[in-house]
C-alpha cells in the first residue's frame, strides 16, 4: 500500500509519518510510536485533492465532490485468506475509531470544504 500511495501522490506521500502502522518495521522504518489501536495503517492527508480525484477515476462517485476538499484519509490495511469472501478481524477500537471520522450528509466530509 506505502508503494501505491507514493506512486499516487509522489512527493506529498511521506512514508515516515503517513505510514502510521507498526509493521513498517519490516521496510525498514521506524516503528510507528502511538499505540496499535490508536491510528490506521495509513493515515494521509490530501491536500492537493490526488487521491480524491483518484477515487473519483476508479468510479468512487462521492470522491468527486471531495477534489477541493482538504481531507485527511484514515486507511485501514487488512489481509484474508484465499477469497474475497474470507471473513477478517476488525477490533472493537478500530470500529470506535471510525466514528470519530464520519461523513456528513450525502458523502460529503463532515468538515467544510
Amino acid at each position: 500500500m506505502s508503494s501505491i500511495l507514493q506512486s499516487l501522490l509522489g512527493t506529498a506521500y511521506q512514508p515516515d509519518s503517513h505510514w502510521t502502522s507498526h509493521y513498517r518495521v519490516k521496510a525498514g522504518y521506524a516503528d510507528y510510536s502511538a499505540s496499535n489501536t490508536s491510528r490506521a495503517s495509513f493515515t494521509v492527508p490530501d491536500s492537493t485533492g490526488r487521491l480524491a480525484h483518484y477515487l473519483a477515476h476508479k468510479k468512487y462517485q462521492k470522491a468527486a465532490q471531495w477534489t477541493k476538499c482538504r481531507i485527511v484519509y484514515h486507511i485501514e490495511v487488512k489481509s484474508a485468506d484465499d477469497s474475497p469472501d474470507t471473513p477478517f478481524p476488525i477490533a472493537k477500537e478500530e470500529l470506535e475509531r471510525v466514528s470519530f471520522c464520519p461523513l456528513g450528509w450525502g458523502g460529503i466530509p463532515a468538515t467544510p470544504c
